[in-house]
């Protein structure tokens, strides 16, 4: 089973983000909690990677990939498949 961390390295007061570590500094972002995606500058963005994150950043999180807007889609599906 893949770990979920999660991450408010940036982020203001009550934001999150939960991410899957991919390879190296990595992770792809799986969901957020409080954070304005449409924000130009917006560093977590579901379903994109965020890259060299520092694992000082990052912790576990008992979030359920289950609950990620990603489960769903046939592209994480496959992700899930060709990861563990």
């Amino acid at each position: 089973m893949l770990k979920v961390f999660i991450s408010d390295g940036g982020l203001g007061y009550g934001q999150a983000a939960f991410l899957i570590k991919l390879e190296g500094d990595d992770y792809l972002c799986i969901a957020t909690h409080g954070i304005d995606e449409d924000d130009t500058y917006a560093m977590y963005r579901v379903g994109e990677i965020v890259k060299d994150l520092e694992d000082i950043y990052v912790s576990p999180s008992d979030f359920k990939l289950e609950d990620s807007p990603l489960f769903k889609t046939y592209l994480f599906q496959h992700f899930l498949k060709t990861k563990v």
